[in-house]
């Protein structure tokens, strides 16, 4: 997602039943390392989403 030489990488996540949205900022020339259904490990913080409500795990570490 975004636009110029640093895009940023957003995946629709779920666990346990609940999914969440997950950004790592910088990270969009990953998305080609990530398979679909595969298990992921995230690290990072829970924020709250001011422009369309809800919240969402902003990335430290996508593994």
């Amino acid at each position: 997602m975004g636009k110029g030489e640093r895009t940023h990488l957003k995946l629709q996540c779920k666990k346990e039943g609940n999914s969440f949205n997950v950004i790592q900022r910088g990270a969009g020339e990953t998305l080609h390392t990530i398979k679909r259904n595969t298990p992921l490990t995230v690290i990072g913080k829970i924020k709250s989403d001011t422009y369309n409500g809800g919240f969402y795990v902003e990335g430290v570490e996508i593994g």
